[in-house]
């Protein structure tokens, strides 16, 4: 992202997270957040440049690469 003003701009680079909470769903269907309804959806960051995150509960990997 780029914040331009009159004299000069800078870059700003966004990190991912490196834990999500409720915003990410597991798509295992063995994972305890599928049949427990009150457990929360963690996800943990697990490599950054592939986008992908490991679900705590069942160490389900996503990833959200663009192909």
């Amino acid at each position: 992202m780029v914040v331009l003003n009159k004299e000069s701009f800078k870059i700003i680079r966004r990190e991912l997270p490196e834990e999500i909470v409720d915003v990410i769903k597991c798509d295992n269907l063995k994972c305890a957040t599928i049949t427990e309804t009150y457990v929360p959806h963690k996800m943990h960051l697990v490599d950054r440049d592939n986008m992908e995150y490991r679900c705590e509960y069942c160490d389900h990997i996503i990833s959200f690469k663009a192909v």
